[in-house]
């Protein structure tokens, strides 16, 4: 049997040196009742009954309570609220920081998301510009598969040469 694309011994030693991670501050988490509403507005519980709607439906299926609120795209910033680049950025620079390398060794960033707080831009470049990097920049958005992607495209351009490929999801 004949496999195309990138064989998985292509793969083998390979390493990811260093992660990191990034969260809204505390006071950005949302209530289920809040979120219900700043979509359906003040009478969101009118709406939910004329619409059979189960308001603990969230919390009844996937356990959610509270979320962190990030900025939304298009909407006044409210207090210290956070977007998704600055989530990107602050992952990216810890990542940086625990790898223990310079960023200009990176030699493609790779920028993961569905959401952006600029519709017209791509993330790639935007979060690449925050982080003062010079290589080449994209973002891939497809969603939950993105990450896989990300990680598939960065194995061969380290396979190709490049030294370091930094991913942000």
């Amino acid at each position: 049997m004949e496999m195309s694309g990138l064989p998985i011994h292509d793969l083998m030693g390979l390493e990811i040196v260093a992660t990191g991670s990034a969260f809204p501050p505390e006071n950005c988490l949302v209530t289920n009742e809040q979120i219900h509403k700043l979509k359906f507005g003040n009478n969101w519980k009118k709406v939910f009954q004329e619409k059979n709607y189960d308001r603990n439906f969230i919390e009844n299926e996937y356990g959610y309570v509270n979320r962190y609120w990030t900025h939304t795209p298009g909407t006044p910033v409210e207090s210290k609220e956070m977007n998704s680049a600055d989530l990107l950025e602050a992952a990216a620079l810890t990542a940086i920081k625990n790898a223990n390398i310079n960023p200009q060794q990176i030699g493609l960033f790779i920028a993961v998301t569905v959401t952006s707080p600029h519709y017209t831009n791509s993330m790639g470049t935007f979060v690449a510009g925050k982080l003062g990097l010079t290589c080449p920049a994209f973002e891939i958005k497809t969603g939950c598969a993105s990450s896989v992607y990300a990680l598939v495209l960065a194995a061969q351009f380290i396979k190709t040469g490049t030294q370091y490929v930094l991913i942000a999801s």
